[in-house]
């Protein structure tokens, strides 16, 4: 797989620094209940969209957001700082705010040794490396999502004398096509909706969830734009 070196490095730091999680959750929708899961960012090349909410102005706007992203019952006011809303934003330190998506569970075991190709960063000469990681029959990549570039992110799951092992791994997205290798654990959902969400500071003392559609509506706000790879800014 040809991936840029910046690109790389971008992805190896990221990854490096925030140790981004995948996990299972129930949530409820219409008054139905699904299994999907959750990871702490937002996929994609160039994630989307940038929300600029007032900020070329000092202060604060209020908005409508959620209790919890699981169950939509729940409304609260909640007042954010000013600022631009995005994973790269430089105000992120400020507001204080995460960013989630919601997918469609994946899930692949495997059943017939292969291995993947993981980068590891070298000490001494400070350079990125390609390692081939063996993986063997009996291991599962869970919760897998779309990072980048072709690439995807997931858990490896392994046991070893009945003890399992997990660690978050980034490996090339054709990867799980193999299907003389990989078996689907999970049903695929062609339609599945990606739901990106916030996890906005409220200076009501509490923190809150909005969608990225509904804070792009919120008074104040509008639509931001991706200045340079990793650098956001109002248009």
């Amino acid at each position: 797989m040809f991936k840029s070196f910046s690109i790389i490095m971008a992805l190896f730091a990221f990854n490096s620094a925030f140790a981004i999680s995948s996990y299972k959750i129930s949530i409820n929708r219409d008054n139905k209940t699904f299994k999907k899961m959750v990871y702490a960012y937002w996929s994609g090349e160039y994630p989307m969209p940038v929300i600029d909410v007032s900020s070329q102005s000092k202060g604060n706007t209020k908005i409508e957001a959620y209790k919890s992203l699981r169950d939509l019952k729940e409304k609260v006011e909640c007042t954010i700082s000013n600022g631009i809303y995005h994973p790269w934003s430089s105000d992120n330190k400020k507001t204080k705010t995460i960013f989630y998506s919601i997918k469609a569970q994946e899930d692949y075991a495997v059943i017939k040794k292969t291995s993947y190709e993981m980068f590891s960063m070298d000490e001494k000469t400070s350079t990125i490396q390609a390692v081939q990681t063996p993986l063997n029959p009996g291991d599962q990549i869970q919760d897998i999502y779309y990072a980048g570039e072709g690439t995807c992110s997931g858990t490896h799951v392994t046991k070893v004398n009945k003890k399992r092992f997990a660690k978050e791994i980034d490996f090339n997205c054709e990867l799980v096509d193999d299907r003389k290798s990989f078996k689907r654990l999970t049903p695929a959902h062609k339609d599945d909706v990606i739901e990106q969400w916030l996890y906005v500071s409220c200076q009501e003392g509490y923190k809150a969830f909005i969608t990225d559609e509904a804070l792009l509506k919120s008074p104040g706000a509008k639509e931001g734009t991706i200045k340079e790879y990793g650098t956001v800014g109002p248009k």
